[in-house]
């Protein structure tokens, strides 16, 4: 079932995916910077979960007569239409909210939509329009737990062939990005996206590469993309250190005041994340700014 509260725009667009939590404002700030450096509109997506985890006042189990299980699954079904309406109607409103937040910041084309079902199924929908995808690292569901990632970043990743926009505060402009370089695909693609994307086009920028030992390729692989940063104006140092990926990388973010970082993300098989784990998820929790990942 859809609920759509505005027409679909076909030009490009910035897609922010914003819930019932502290972080929607922080996801329209970023997302309507990055519409009006990118010169795209801004669309506001809220997804609501079609599965809604049911509260302990709504336990229907147990065992019931047979004549009583007309009653019981008419009344699971009014309940489940009270929470729907109730859902899209209290959606709307902060999506007004937001919507008026993002035009303050002088946004024109500033669209709203909202769906019931998934977040993943809605995003590909609007993948051919969609330049970025801006989303908070923790969303409604982990608002309330331990976890220190939302459940849907991952898969949004993984699924996606645009960049994802990963963000965790309150709004600063970006002045100094990272781009985390293995000169592997997924973070050569970051090198041609900041070269050539006006999102970038004055920002200071540093490129580090981190290895466990000595690499003989290393040093020329880090001169080859300062040369292309360089090239395209932009104002570039190089580092490369020695150890850890992930404490290494959550040091040098702070000693430079990083306050963006570029790198390619869950580029490994899945099977390997399961068992093992991720440098993307270790990174993400460890370096706590927002990130632009890359498949």
């Amino acid at each position: 079932m859809n609920t759509q509260t505005a027409k679909i725009s076909t030009h490009p667009i910035v897609l922010a995916c914003v819930d019932q939590s502290p972080y929607a404002a922080y996801v329209t700030d970023y997302a309507a910077w990055a519409a009006k450096r990118l010169n795209t509109g801004l669309e506001l997506l809220h997804v609501i979960d079609r599965n809604p985890e049911l509260g302990p006042d709504q336990d229907h189990s147990g065992a019931i007569g047979f004549n009583e299980q007309e009653n019981l699954l008419k009344k699971i079904v009014d309940e489940d239409e009270q929470r729907s309406r109730l859902a899209r109607e209290s959606g709307r409103v902060f999506l007004n909210d937001l919507q008026q937040r993002a035009q303050q910041q002088g946004l024109q084309q500033v669209d709203m939509r909202q769906r019931h079902g998934s977040l993943v199924d809605s995003l590909l929908e609007r993948q051919s329009q969609t330049r970025l995808v801006v989303m908070g690292r923790r969303g409604e569901s982990s608002a309330t737990t331990n976890r220190d990632l939302g459940r849907n970043l991952e898969s949004v990743v993984r699924s996606m062939k645009c960049p994802i926009l990963s963000v965790t505060d309150e709004f600063k402009a970006p002045t100094h990005l990272m781009i985390a370089y293995d000169a592997g695909s997924a973070s050569r693609k970051g090198l041609d996206m900041v070269a050539t994307s006006p999102a970038f086009a004055g920002l200071k920028c540093s490129i580090v590469m981190v290895k466990d030992k000595e690499s003989t390729d290393a040093p020329k692989q880090l001169e080859q993309a300062q040369q292309k940063l360089v090239a395209a104006g932009l104002d570039v140092d190089t580092q490369l250190l020695i150890g850890d990926f992930e404490s290494i990388m959550a040091k040098s973010i702070q000693k430079l005041g990083i306050d963006l970082l570029v790198m390619g993300a869950y580029t490994h098989s899945p099977w390997r994340t399961l068992f093992t784990g991720s440098h993307t998820t270790d990174l993400l929790r460890a370096a706590r700014i927002p990130t632009l990942l890359l498949r």
